[in-house]
Formats: C-alpha cells, sequence, structure tokens
C-alpha cells in the first residue's frame, strides 16, 4: 500500500487489532495488525485530519476539513453509523476519555465540544459542553488525563488550557507558551503533561502537573544547556504504558527517545544526531546499536540504551504500540537468559496491579451479584499469572515459544481485557449496572480458547498440579 497525499492522523485500536491513516487523499484506511492486510477503506468529501477508537473500540471517529465527524461501527465491519455535519469549522483533533465517559472535538474556530460517549454511540450529537477559547484561534490538539477527570486543550493561542470535569468542564488552570501548541500528551498515571509546538527556544516542555512547573524544556541540545528536544517544531509526543519512556517527533523528521527517570536523551531517530546511535531492522527484530563513543565516554547513557533494547525486544508492547504478534515474535526470538522478568512486562505487571485494586475489597467480603461470576475469573487469572512468575525461564520460554507464540498471544489479549473491565470498574463503579451487560468481559474468540488450550497443556506436561487457565470460566463470565 502506497500513499500519494500526506497522512495527518493514525491510531491503533485499543485491542491492537486494526491501524486506522487518514490524510489529504479523503481515505481512512483500515488494516489489519494481523496480516497487515487492508479490511476496508472509507471516503470522506474531504481531507481527515484526525482518527481516534473509543476505549472499547465501540467506535471509530474521524474528523475532516469541512467540519464532519463520522462514526463507524468497529464491531461490525467499519460500516458508518453516524454523521454530524452541524459546524462546518474544521475538525482538527479529537480524543475520547480512558474511562469511556467523554469524546472531545476540537476545531479551526477556536471551539471545543465535549460530547458523552453513550450519546454519540446512539447518534445524539449535542455536546455536554461546548468550550470557547477567546483568541478565535485554532484548536491544534486535545487530550483526556487523569482517566477522563481532566481536559487538556492547546492550539493557536500560545495556551495550554486545563480543564476539570468537576462542575461541568471549568477552566483550572492555563500554561503560556511562546509559540503554537501542536500536542500535549498525559503520562500513564497523569503526573506528567508533554506539551509540544512552535517554540523553538524550547521545543516544548514536560510540566509536573502536581505543581504545575516545567520539569524538562524540549530544547536541541546542541549547546552547552543540553536538551532532548529535535530543533524543530514540536509536533507529536508518546508516552509507555508503563511511564518510562517518552518520545518525541519534530517536523524536520526526527524523533528522539528519553528516559524518564534520568531525563537522559538515550536514543535519536530520523536525519540527524547519528552519535545517538543507529537503528538496524533486520529479522523482525529492532536492535539499537551505540556508536563507540557512547560506550567509551557515557556508561549511563549506554546502561540507558541497554534497557530501551531490552524494552524494545522483550516487552509486549513498544513505545509506538506495535501490533501484539510483533511484540510476541520480539519476546520467544531472545533465549531466556536474555529475557526480562516475567513480572517485569508491562501488560503482566499492570494486570497485577489492578487486580490487588480490584480484589482487596472482597478478601473478606462477597462480591455484589453483579460481579460473582467476574471476580472468581480475575482470582484465577492472578493465581496463574504469579505461578508462571514463579516457572523457571527455560520453561517459561518453552511454552511461550509453543506454535510461534500463539498462545502467549491469546494469553496476552485475555489480561489485556481484564485490565480494561477492571478499570472501567475501578472508575465508575457507582454506574456499572448502566454498561455490564452489554460489554465483553474477556476476549476470547475460538481460535483463543484453542491456543490457551496449547498453552494450558504445554504447562500441564511440565508440572501436573499446574494452576491453568480456566477456558470454561471465563466463557461463563463473557455469557
Amino acid at each position: 500500500m502506497s500513499f500519494s497525499k500526506s497522512i495527518h492522523s493514525l491510531c491503533f485500536s485499543n485491542k491492537n487489532q486494526y491501524i486506522v491513516m487518514g490524510g489529504d487523499d479523503s481515505t481512512a484506511h483500515i488494516l489489519s495488525v494481523q496480516t497487515w492486510e487492508k479490511v476496508t477503506d472509507i471516503t470522506a468529501d474531504s481531507s481527515i485530519y484526525t482518527v481516534a477508537f473509543s476505549m472499547m473500540d465501540e467506535r471509530l471517529a474521524f474528523g475532516t476539513l469541512d467540519g464532519v465527524l463520522t462514526l463507524l461501527d468497529a464491531q461490525n465491519g467499519f460500516v458508518i453509523v453516524g454523521e454530524m455535519d452541524t459546524n462546518t469549522a474544521p475538525i482538527l483533533t479529537l480524543d475520547w476519555s480512558p474511562n469511556g465517559k467523554y469524546m472531545a472535538l476540537g476545531r479551526n474556530d477556536a471551539s471545543v465540544t465535549i460530547h458523552d460517549s453513550q450519546s454519540v454511540f446512539g447518534n445524539f450529537f449535542v455536546p455536554q459542553k461546548e468550550l470557547h477559547r477567546g483568541s478565535g484561534a485554532p484548536i491544534h490538539t486535545v487530550a483526556f488525563g487523569d482517566g477522563g477527570t481532566f481536559l487538556a486543550v492547546g492550539g493557536g493561542d500560545w495556551m495550554v488550557a486545563i480543564y476539570s470535569a468537576e462542575g461541568g468542564w471549568l477552566l483550572c488552570h492555563e500554561l503560556k507558551m511562546d509559540g503554537w501548541v501542536l500536542s500535549v500528551a498525559w503520562s500513564s498515571d497523569s503526573r506528567f503533561l508533554g506539551i509540544g509546538g512552535t517554540e523553538l527556544s524550547k521545543g516544548g516542555r514536560v510540566i509536573d502537573t502536581a505543581s504545575w512547573d516545567t520539569i524538562e524544556e524540549l530544547r536541541d541540545g546542541q549547546d552547552s544547556t543540553a536538551g532532548f528536544g529535535t530543533g524543530e517544531e514540536v509536533t507529536s509526543l508518546g508516552w509507555s504504558d508503563d511511564g518510562r519512556w517518552f518520545i518525541v517527533a519534530g517536523k524536520g523528521g526526527n524523533a528522539r527517545i528519553v528516559d524518564t527517570e534520568t531525563w537522559e536523551l538515550v536514543r535519536s531517530i530520523g536525519q540527524s544526531d547519528s552519535s545517538f546511535g543507529k537503528v538496524t531492522n533486520g529479522n523482525d527484530k529492532i536492535s539499537i546499536e551505540p556508536q563507540p563513543e557512547q560506550i567509551l565516554s557515557n556508561p549511563v547513557k549506554n546502561k540507558g540504551l541497554e534497557d530501551l533494547q531490552q524494552h524494545f525486544n522483550n516487552d509486549f508492547r513498544t513505545l509506538d504500540e506495535v501490533e501484539a504478534i510483533e511484540s510476541i515474535k520480539k519476546i520467544i526470538e531472545v533465549s531466556p537468559e536474555e529475557a526480562i522478568g516475567w513480572n517485569q512486562r508491562s501488560i503482566v505487571h499492570r494486570f497485577l496491579e489492578v487486580c490487588d485494586a480490584f480484589l482487596t475489597p472482597y478478601e473478606f467480603d462477597e462480591p455484589p451479584d453483579i460481579l460473582r461470576m467476574y471476580v472468581p475469573c480475575i482470582l484465577m487469572l492472578q493465581v496463574h499469572v504469579k505461578w508462571v512468575a514463579s516457572q523457571s525461564a527455560q520453561n517459561r520460554s518453552k511454552v511461550e515459544r509453543k506454535d510461534d507464540g500463539e498462545p502467549l498471544l491469546s494469553l496476552h489479549n485475555i489480561l489485556v481485557s481484564g485490565i480494561e473491565i477492571i478499570e472501567l470498574i475501578l472508575d465508575d463503579e457507582d454506574n456499572i449496572n448502566t454498561w455490564w451487560d452489554d460489554s465483553q468481559k474477556f476476549r476470547l474468540t475460538p481460535k483463543d480458547r484453542r491456543r490457551i488450550n496449547v498453552w494450558n497443556e504445554s504447562w500441564l506436561k511440565i508440572e501436573r498440579e499446574a494452576p491453568i487457565v480456566d477456558v470454561d470460566l471465563l466463557v461463563i463470565a463473557n455469557s
């Protein structure tokens, strides 16, 4: 597949099944990440500037230059199920909140509208709140933080405005920049906010949201005041799921990756700064090759490169949310001695983390009726995941490599779906009755069931009393 015109926006689905790209050819190109084959193309009447999936992938939304918002049913063949065309101002940005409650649109006329997600799913587009930036400058970026409690808005007025859902999306803070704001991104725990734009003296900033102080400036790092900006406009920012890595991309074709524990630059990708290392990509395995002067002169940065290489090659997901199957391939390609610990993998670590928070109230009390089947499922998965962590690296490697890693991929999908539902419960327990019956509790296709049976059989050959994944229990919970 090739593109004759610019791509303005792209995104992965939250379940890592699809990637969508939209741009000046007025087409939303939807690809499967399992096969990289085209699923379908959806044609619009003008350039597509922004695309995004809702939290549980119920809808794919895209906004266009002629101000139309188009909604596709992402779970039933990407058919068009709704359009909003009440405003002709170009839609430049949109975002869905992590808690699944809201959708925000930013337009070229300085307006931001915040919509109830369930109303949008029903094609009711009257916003809950309409915000207007007084400057009249375009809104280039919107991003929900803290699960959906806050909304960051940036644009041509050289400001980042923070709105709070409490009290009805009231302005609670503003940050003055020295140029247009083109991109904002919250860290996974919302403690930090990355801001990028045309502020060339700094490139952008990283803000500590506890104090709203600048903790890092994204300078270009070419003078005595070292930094890690691109030396160009910062057009895109992103954080890894575990918050360890921060990536900055610029208009000049450069991207830089930073270790947030030290705020040291550990990787540079693009047309310049080759001294930071080069990337090779052969046999589906990413490798980071530091230059000799790095190894000799900066052992701290070299250690950061080694850590980042393990993150790329051994973890479930990479910084760019590369599709799950490619990440599984990277896991099974390394030797057991090279692989990072089971509990250190981001999905496993996050699953165990949310399990503890979710199961603690039920140590001594019975769960409510609506969760009576779900709690045992999560407890069963928690026991299995912890047991796998107790096994030797050699045994884990043997099971993970089975059938080219496909059983491991299915377990990964189950854990991810568990994380999504638990986080929704923790964020919205009071309203669980409104969405519980319609939600898919565990991602478990017939193919996944067969793969998990292979996974179980592999462990039972190693340990007859292994606590396996109870597929039948998961199926019952889904029904």
